[in-house]
């Protein structure tokens, strides 16, 4: 990275730094997930105000805004660009072992909390924990696992095995602590439904009786396996984890030189994965689909080919309809990278691989796919909307059709920063920002819509090998 009068030597990452800023990312998200479930009562008295909906309120804007703030500086580290004491942040002489300990450490405590969620109660809404005696089974197995792969590392990708087990056990011990059919979330319920219509010869998206089924084809379908297989759905969400460590730690991501540059890129998705509320929305809703083509998305932008590119925006869009958004994000500098001729054949791609997803259905009956999975689901009230992230409760009423206007406002802003830039994992940066912005004026918010954006944010390089002409290798 670029440092600002000196302060940062070029080309030095900023570890330390990012890991504190994903610190702040996991404080804010659980912020939000504080004031959602546990009304700011105390507040409100302090403040000494009767409404308290009003408190609530502002208190979901300020996170929704500290939170856009707080991604920005991960991506960017302007602080330690902008400082004037040269001494702050510059770096010391670490070893990648030192990063990694910092990391895994970090690690053994999300684990530990995760085996012992009745710790947090009153804090996060959090899932049934298994008895004490577990965790202090699990703990020193965690331990024993991690010497044991140290004397490894020059034959095999230790990161890779330690955060698969990490993984693996946490989503299988929440798993075992709750059945499928006393899961408070109805998102895999409804999947599990449609899946049965499916099977029967029945057109899957419904409405009637709710709740509807608003997720496209690429999520819905990749249950399917499992339920032929007569098991737990949740199944499906482990292995779609599981895919996602292993694209975190080995897709695109250039390893060439300095290994501290890319251990930010490679353990700071794992590491975000442990932490206990991502790791319940991890098993009990449909969104491990999401934030793997998210993970997907990001470093293809960042790293790989044109075709490439299209092809999993293609996809992406077919497991989540809110991605085509990132199309447009993305279409100025796919024009001036690309030139005009081959952005509408990158365009074509992606069209037609979404189509290949959602072609069958639409076939099927498209009056009733669109209108189940774009129209049926109703806006949340502004009441509702208070202390989720959320900035409709600030710009409702605002001016006729506020929010419409501010998405056309961050489209431009984005075009223009896309066009402007040439560093591609900026770019990739840039439009997860533009689509976390686009997702703080939906007319419905859930903590969920927000973790594929982290993982877009945080699972980038942004310290490339000093080589930057030279394509990273995966």
């Amino acid at each position: 990275m670029d440092g600002a009068a000196g302060n940062v030597p070029l080309g030095t990452p900023l570890t330390r730094y990012r890991l504190a800023m994903l610190m702040a990312i996991l404080l804010v998200f659980a912020s939000q997930q504080f004031i959602a479930f546990q009304k700011p009562f105390a507040l409100a008295r302090l403040l000494q105000v009767d409404d308290l909906g009003l408190v609530t309120k502002w208190l979901g804007v300020s996170v929704s805004l500290l939170l856009v703030v707080v991604l920005v500086e991960y991506a960017w580290a302007f602080i330690p660009r902008l400082s004037r004491r040269r001494s702050e942040f510059k770096p010391r002489v670490r070893s990648a072992g030192f990063y990694e300990s910092a990391f895994y450490l970090l690690a053994s405590l999300f684990l530990f909390g995760d085996l012992q969620g009745r710790l947090l109660r009153g804090l996060v809404p959090v899932h049934p924990s298994p008895p004490l005696a577990t965790a202090l089974v699990w703990m020193p197995a965690w331990a024993v696992l991690f010497a044991a792969t140290s004397r490894l590392k020059a034959q095999v990708d230790v990161d890779l095995v330690r955060f698969l087990f990490l993984v693996a056990l946490t989503r299988s011990t929440m798993t075992a602590s709750v059945p499928f059919d006393t899961l408070y979330a109805d998102m895999l319920k409804t999947i599990d439904r449609s899946l049965g219509l499916l099977l029967a010869g029945s057109f899957p998206y419904i409405d009637a009786p709710p709740p509807s089924l608003p997720y496209w084809p690429l999520t819905f379908l990749a249950y399917l396996p499992t339920r032929l297989m007569g098991w737990d759905l949740r199944a499906t969400n482990l292995a779609v984890d599981l895919a996602t460590v292993a694209l975190a730690l080995r897709f695109g991501i250039d390893r060439r030189k300095d290994a501290s540059r890319a251990i930010s890129a490679r353990l700071s998705l794992p590491l975000l994965m442990l932490y206990r509320s991502w790791a319940s929305f991890s098993v009990d809703t449909q969104y491990p689909v999401s934030i793997l083509f998210a993970v997907l998305f990001a470093r293809s932008l960042a790293t790989k080919g044109g075709t490439t590119q299209a092809l999993v925006l293609g996809s992406a869009v077919a497991a989540n309809q809110t991605y085509g958004i990132l199309g447009l994000f993305v279409l100025p500098f796919w024009v001036r990278r690309y030139g005009p001729r081959r952005t509408v054949r990158m365009t074509l791609i992606a069209l037609t691989t979404c189509m290949v997803f959602i072609g069958p259905f639409v076939l099927w009956n498209a009056r009733e796919f669109f209108r189940v999975t774009l129209l049926s689901l109703e806006p949340f009230s502004a009441s509702l909307l208070a202390g989720r992230f959320s900035l409709r409760p600030l710009v409702e009423g605002a001016f006729p059709h506020a929010s419409l206007w501010l998405v056309g406002l961050t489209i431009l802003v984005v075009w223009v920063l896309n066009w402007m830039q040439d560093d591609r994992v900026r770019i990739a940066a840039t439009t997860a920002i533009g689509y976390c912005v686009f997702l703080l004026l939906l007319h419905r918010s859930f903590a969920h819509y927000y973790l594929p954006v982290m993982a877009m944010i945080v699972c980038l390089n942004y310290e490339p090998s000093a080589d930057s002409d030279e394509p990273p290798r995966s």
